[in-house]
């Protein structure tokens, strides 16, 4: 099993369902985090259901609920699941609960795998600034883009949509680190 995952498209879509049906343990338990999702009550149902068609335990499917915070601090996950969305809620919510500080470093340290879609593969670079080359946040102020630090390189999801000209822009912005880009049917692994 691969540390960390990272996707356009999460276990919605049958196409990615279909990549991770051999990569995850369905009898582990997952802590899905929604903080990007505009409806995170309705998202975190739907990746529930996802899933259980992947063949997941109901009663080992979990979801953070940001009315109730302090819920899964200190209960150790094998996978984090971030969904995408947009991605300065999600490091704005982040922070605001620190969920990186009570439950997401902690479970990693202990052994448990991060999937990250789309927004949720770019809060696990160091620096999410670039992220305003494709996509401007005018929601939710940030004098700080820093993100999780989970992963060395910058990652580009959808790059279907954006193409080279944006992976030279964020090329030209990294700082000599490596990016990576992901089509909406494809998964990264590292």
């Amino acid at each position: 099993m691969s540390r960390f995952i990272f996707a356009s498209m999460g276990v919605r879509n049958d196409i990615i369902r279909e990549k991770l049906s051999s990569k995850l343990d369905t009898s582990k338990r997952v802590l899905i985090i929604p903080c990007a999702a505009s409806n995170e009550e309705l998202t975190a149902k739907a990746e529930k259901e996802a899933f259980c068609k992947l063949g997941f335990d109901r009663n080992k499917i979990y979801a953070f609920d940001i009315t109730k915070p302090n819920k899964y601090f200190g209960i150790c996950f094998d996978y984090i699941y971030v969904p995408g969305g947009n991605q300065y809620k999600l490091l704005s919510e982040i922070r605001e609960h620190e969920i990186d500080k009570k439950i997401i470093m902690p479970c990693l340290e202990k052994g448990a795998a991060y999937i990250g879609i789309s927004a949720g593969a770019y809060a696990a670079t160091e620096n999410m600034h670039y992220c305003l080359l494709f996509e401007p946040n005018d929601k939710y102020p940030l004098d700080d883009y820093s993100a999780l630090g989970l992963v060395e390189f910058n990652i580009i999801c959808h790059y279907n949509k954006y193409g080279n000209e944006i992976y030279d822009q964020v090329k030209e912005r990294s700082d000599s680190k490596k990016v990576i880009t992901i089509e909406d049917d494809m998964i990264f692994e590292c």
